[in-house]
C-alpha cells in the first residue's frame, strides 16, 4: 500500500461534534469533550477513503488532508513581525 496524504484538524474549527470518530474509526480517536485525536500515519488505501468520508461529514469543515505523507503542514503566511524586522525610512 502507498502512503498518499495525512489527515490534519483544525483543532480551532473544531467544535468536537466527533462525527470524523465514527466514520475514520482507523485514524480517529476522541478525547474526553470529543475532539479529535488524529493519527500521524501516512494515509493507505483503505484509510484514506475513511479520512475523507470524514472531511466530506465534518460540519465545521475543521479536517483536511495534505499531500504527499510528509505530515508538513500548509505553509502559513510570512510572520507580520517579519515586515516590522526591517522598518523603511520614511
Amino acid at each position: 500500500m502507498t502512503a498518499r496524504g495525512r489527515l490534519r484538524v483544525d483543532i480551532v474549527a473544531c467544535e468536537g461534534v466527533a462525527i470524523c470518530a465514527h466514520l475514520a474509526a482507523d485514524l480517529i480517536r476522541t478525547d474526553s469533550w470529543g475532539y479529535p485525536i488524529i493519527d500521524d500515519a501516512p494515509l493507505t488505501r483503505r484509510t484514506e477513503r475513511q479520512a475523507s468520508a470524514a472531511v466530506t461529514a465534518c460540519p465545521r469543515r475543521a479536517l483536511f488532508i495534505v499531500d504527499g505523507g510528509s505530515g508538513l503542514e500548509p505553509s502559513a503566511p510570512q510572520d507580520i513581525r517579519d515586515d516590522h524586522a526591517n522598518p523603511v525610512p520614511s
